[in-house]
């Protein structure tokens, strides 16, 4: 925190200001890049030539570039996440007929195949809570990605409309994690942009 010492709210406004704006001198720079500490020398009212120092910690010790580091990692996770959640269903609807020409599907058989997407949202919430309570947000958010990357890559490898509907619940099934995972996601990182 800032010393109070000897400081009017006039002389705390202006080092707010000046830690705020990036204004400040010794170890800070304009935007504290490697700076655990911003230092502004300050003057007590009445008292010109002396001087105390005013100190600013950024939270946690982090400089301002490694928060804004970790603010746009979070960012592309969650974008990642949020395209696999919809790419990989909405992918399908367009190639249904070269689906079902390739692999002789009826159209029972096309009905399961996109139906079982929105089946495994309510069967798998539920383990997806869970995950998220036992291996916390951001690991379950990454492996809700991998088990969608991967089970929505491995549709095509085989001609078999079994291996395809194994692969879509797969896939379905990691879309459900990602799914449950994202609000407390974005409530932890971005507790200022709730909107996301």
């Amino acid at each position: 925190g800032v010393d109070h010492a000897g400081l009017g709210s006039l002389d705390l406004s202006a080092a707010s200001w000046a830690l705020h704006n990036g204004d400040s001198t010794a170890l800070g720079t304009a935007i504290m890049p490697a700076a655990a500490s911003s230092f502004i020398p300050l003057a007590p009212r009445g008292r010109a030539n002396e001087h105390l120092l005013a100190i600013a910690r950024p939270s946690g010790g982090a400089t301002r570039s490694e928060t804004q580091l970790a603010h746009l990692r979070e960012l592309a996770l969650l974008w990642l996440a949020g395209t696999g959640l919809r790419l990989t269903i909405l992918a399908v609807p367009p190639v249904i007929p070269l689906i079902h020409d390739g692999l002789k599907l009826n159209a029972t058989q096309v009905g399961i195949l996109t139906g079982l997407p929105s089946m495994l949202f309510a069967f798998a919430a539920v383990p997806g809570a869970l995950l998220i309570a036992r291996l916390g947000t951001r690991t379950a958010l990454v492996v809700g990605l991998a088990i969608t990357a991967l089970g929505g890559a491995l549709r095509g490898a085989i001609p078999d409309v079994a291996w395809l509907y194994a692969m879509t619940v797969a896939m379905g099934a990691g879309v459900a994690i990602m799914q449950v995972t994202m609000p407390p996601a974005v409530r932890a990182w971005f507790p200022n942009r709730i909107g996301f």
